[in-house]
């Protein structure tokens, strides 16, 4: 959740850039912006999500696991989360996106979409409600978010507003790449530091285990060339 609010604060100042290129005639310069700001969105909730998907057990057990949150309890939990995080980086994109119809004067298209995307996503809870029981709900929200974005694109792409540029083009599969490897390293280190936690300590296995996440991640995604951290940090000034 802190990476989706990170990103979309960003992505509401492209949007306000878009919108002015867009009225100003720069068709182009508004692409390139759209494109940045799918870059900056992926770059903070691909790895937000794999961590999620990793490691939802400690987190929770940690924050909840004492009276009657069992260990059986964050299991179930533990699940629901992981099925939740496979949806994240969509649910940040449907904010980068709908800004590309709104600086156009195109307020219906997206509330339309939006309205396809609830009966979607009221039909999948129903349909999973039976065999997925508790994982249902957040698997159906998950799915019709990609859904939702998916639709967004295709219209976009269709009347021209949007095109993958050659820098966002190379620079996703590495990220791709340095959240495996942030993958591998959680992976290492809940075996290693957080499964021989006790009481209090989990705490700080946990703070390791988060740290450790975020080191790989940076580490390998600037020297991949994925990202470039300090410039990142400038434009979030």
């Amino acid at each position: 959740m802190s990476s989706s609010a990170a990103c979309c604060r960003p992505a509401r100042c492209r949007s306000s850039t878009t919108r002015r290129q867009a009225l100003g005639g720069q068709a182009r310069e508004a692409i390139a912006t759209l494109n940045r700001a799918l870059e900056y969105a992926l770059a903070l909730t691909l790895p937000a999500a794999l961590a999620l998907l990793v490691i939802p057990g400690p987190i929770l057990s940690v924050l909840f696991e004492r009276g009657a949150f069992t260990a059986e309890d964050v299991r179930l939990a533990a699940q629901a989360l992981a099925a939740y995080a496979s949806g994240l980086p969509a649910f940040v994109l449907v904010k980068v996106l709908v800004p590309g119809f709104f600086a156009r004067g195109d307020t219906a298209m997206p509330v339309k979409i939006g309205m396809a995307t609830v009966g979607l996503n009221l039909a999948l809870n129903v349909a999973f409600m039976a065999p997925l029981a508790h994982l249902g709900p957040p698997l159906a929200s998950a799915l019709a978010a990609w859904a939702n974005v998916a639709v967004l694109a295709a219209v976009l792409m269709r009347r021209g507003h949007m095109a993958f540029d050659a820098d966002l083009v190379r620079v996703v599969p590495r990220m791709l790449l340095a959240g495996l490897a942030m993958v591998a390293a959680l992976y290492a280190l809940e075996a290693l530091v957080f499964a021989r936690s006790v009481g209090v300590w989990r705490w700080g296995g946990l703070a390791m285990l988060v740290a450790g996440g975020m080191v790989a991640y940076g580490a390998i995604g600037q020297a991949l060339g994925a990202f470039d951290i300090r410039s990142m940090a400038r434009r979030r000034r």
